[in-house]
């Protein structure tokens, strides 16, 4: 495998780690304690969403576990044991998933980010590639 390769698939496997520490921290820390609202006590609106908190939960779920599943398969290609194909493919459907998501709860920053990542995957689908001849 060429340098440039190697670079490519270990800047996406950052980039996933990354995510899956940023939605970690969000879905599992963030949303739980202050779905209630931020500010002093009497300006919040109550208790915590429990159904905001569930989908927060099930949603962080499934990204981190899709992400490791991702990353794990790329490390395993870039030691050869398998294509890339399948773990670029996991990778940029829980972009997708995280873009809509994003768009629908109002984070275009979220959405942003995940749309970069997607279209870095895409490339890198593009590059990891098997060549003929």
């Amino acid at each position: 495998m060429s340098a440039p390769h190697r670079l490519t698939r270990h800047a996406i496997q950052v980039l996933l780690l990354a995510q899956i520490a940023v939605v970690s921290v969000y879905c599992f820390w963030f949303v739980p304690t202050f779905a209630g609202g931020i500010g002093p006590e009497d300006e919040t609106t109550g208790g915590p969403s429990d159904a905001l908190v569930v989908a927060a939960l099930v949603f962080g779920v499934v990204v981190v576990a899709l992400d490791t599943v991702a990353c794990r398969g790329i490390a395993r290609a870039g030691r050869g044991a398998g294509p890339a194909r399948r773990p670029l493919l996991v990778a940029g459907a829980v972009q997708a998933l995280i873009v809509v998501c994003a768009l629908v709860a109002g984070s275009a920053v979220a959405a942003a980010g995940a749309g970069l990542l997607l279209v870095s995957l895409a490339a890198a689908h593009l590059t990891l590639r098997p060549r003929a001849g």
